[in-house]
């Protein structure tokens, strides 16, 4: 649990709610709130908030998808990589030459969030 911070309330609800846990290094107990997040780190707590509003956040039938890179992506990540893309949440990063990558590590920046935030909300809090 994390106290007296302005996001106390949230990071509890989201750790008690499974949506965020702590992260490897610290056995899964330490949320490092000021850490900054990978993609594949964001789609895995999107996925996991979706299912908790009721999506179905299953893979079956879903392809990998055909961005250059995925092999960066962790084991832990690919399932809601993969979920995250076939529901737009988080699309393949765009080239600009006509192809996309999966960057995982790459952090989320505050216009895709707000991207990422959009579709939760359109597609699965309704």
């Amino acid at each position: 649990a994390v106290g007296g911070e302005y996001y106390t309330a949230a990071l509890n609800w989201a750790k008690r709610e499974g949506i965020m846990t702590g992260d490897a290094s610290s056995g899964y107990t330490t949320v490092r709130p000021n850490d900054s997040l990978s993609r594949q780190e964001a789609a895995v707590m999107s996925r996991r908030f979706a299912g908790s509003l009721g999506a179905d956040v299953g893979v079956e039938g879903m392809a990998v998808p055909a961005v250059e890179g995925w092999d960066g992506v962790a084991e832990w990540a690919r399932d809601a990589m993969t979920w995250c893309y076939h529901r737009e949440v988080i699309t393949g990063w765009d080239n600009r030459d006509g192809t996309f990558s999966a960057l995982p590590l790459k952090t989320v920046d505050r216009s895709q969030m707000t991207k990422i935030a959009t579709v939760l909300d359109i597609e699965f809090a309704k």
